[in-house]
């Protein structure tokens, strides 16, 4: 599987000589090896990948890798690289994500190779494998599972954080390995803000109550979310239903060829028919699968073009300043001919 990877990458490097990556979920999905600590990859066009490792992921790395490894101990990685870029070596590309510091030194000690920012590991990823989407539903059971445990948590007197507590409670018991991100349980007024984490603040009759949170399983990633009305908000109760209803008509739109764009625009002018477009804060979704947020981007600014086998998440919201927020969150999977959404959790259960 691995293998095969690297071939897609190689045969996508059309007139780069080679491709280096540091960041630790590519060089998880090319080579099967997580690091723990600073690694490098380097794969070229024409040849064996090399991957560069500490000391301290030496065993692991050697255990699961079938190419090269090499550890690095006092050199530095650029060290390194000088016993790899060959004579005739002109161009490289790097991810976006590369720290500054490190491709300012390779400019710098290699002046004659050109280092461009290339997004094709990330397009590669964007298509799932049968056995990766398998891996990503069993993340998303566990965080739905999670939820369900937060949500009967939930009552006035009751504080977000413990509310956050029985949810990863529950994760861990099934099997999350971790949390891909920091859960939200935002109550009342600190709904109104899309990221507000879990605090000491108690429930009150009439909050809405926003429950964002994941499970990472075999290194996989889930992202969910739902709302909680606690004794009744006419206005929040309102905002819920136009979110589902912008929610419904994006995922109506799924189908391979679909603009991205065009999902979130259409999210968009539902609630702009109630004046609520200017309360949506935030892009319509994002890809997930061994990062929280990848390729591809639903957003009204993104060029991108749905394809079979990607999965992201479609998740409009209104954010009230002052009183509160609602989002509604599902993860989707595109198949030939229509989306088919992964999570399972109803979105009018919990009202």
């Amino acid at each position: 599987m691995h293998e095969q990877r690297l071939s897609i990458l190689k045969n996508k490097m059309k007139d780069a000589d080679g491709f280096l990556m540091t960041n630790s979920m590519n060089i998880g999905y090319f080579t099967g090896f997580f690091p723990g600590f600073p690694s490098l990859l380097f794969v070229p066009k024409d040849g064996e990948a090399v991957l560069f490792v500490s000391r301290a992921d030496a065993a692991s790395a050697e255990e699961k890798c079938r190419f090269r490894v090499e550890v690095v101990g006092k050199e530095s990685y650029v060290e390194k690289l000088r016993e790899l870029l060959r004579p005739g070596f002109r161009k490289i590309g790097v991810e976006e994500s590369l720290e500054a510091g490190f491709f300012s030194r390779l400019k710098k000690e290699f002046p004659e190779v050109s280092f461009d920012f290339f997004n094709d590991p990330w397009v590669i990823r964007s298509i799932k494998s049968a056995e990766e989407i398998k891996v990503i539903q069993k993340a998303i059971e566990i965080a739905e599972a999670g939820l369900k445990a937060a949500v009967e948590a939930v009552g006035v007197g009751v504080r977000e954080c413990d509310v956050a507590a029985e949810a990863e409670y529950e994760m861990r018991r099934l099997g999350a390995e971790s949390f891909p991100f920091d859960t939200i349980v935002a109550s009342g007024s600190r709904g109104a803000s899309p990221h507000a984490i879990c605090g000491n603040r108690k429930i009150k009759r009439g909050d809405a109550v926003v429950i964002d949170l994941g499970a990472r399983y075999r290194h996989y990633c889930s992202d969910i979310t739902r709302t909680v009305i606690v004794g009744g908000n006419e206005k929040m109760e309102k905002a819920l239903s136009l979110v589902i209803s912008a929610q419904e008509v994006a995922l109506s739109m799924i189908k391979p060829e679909v603009a991205c764009s065009e999902l979130d625009l259409s999210a968009r002018r539902i609630l702009e028919n109630e004046g609520y477009d200017k309360y949506f804060l935030h892009s319509l979704g994002h890809g997930i699968g061994l990062d929280v947020h990848e390729p591809p981007s639903i957003s009204s600014t993104s060029n991108e073009l749905l394809r079979e086998r990607m999965v992201f998440t479609v998740e409009p919201g209104v954010y009230l300043h002052g009183l509160g927020g609602v989002r509604v969150e599902d993860v989707v999977l595109v198949e030939k001919k229509k989306g088919r959404v992964l999570t399972k959790l109803p979105k009018d259960l919990f009202i």
